[in-house]
């Protein structure tokens, strides 16, 4: 069953297709990421962010860090 709000994405010019089900799908979402040293000093915000693509098949998700 696929999600209406699901798109189909291009990374470097390649289709993105899931590594698991090759569905061609996804949802997105930007995660920070966070590190232990920074989360006790109150700096998250100085972690660095990657984009993620969530299969709207199965779920998996594929993580990419920006350039």
């Amino acid at each position: 069953m696929m999600n209406h709000d699901a798109q189909r994405y291009s990374i470097n010019g390649r289709e993105l297709r899931c590594p698991i089900c090759s569905h061609d799908h996804f949802h997105t979402r930007h995660t920070l990421m966070g590190t232990a040293g920074k989360s006790f000093f109150d700096v998250n915000w100085m972690n660095p962010e990657a984009d993620n693509y969530i299969c709207s098949e199965c779920g998996y998700v594929l993580w990419f860090l920006p350039k």
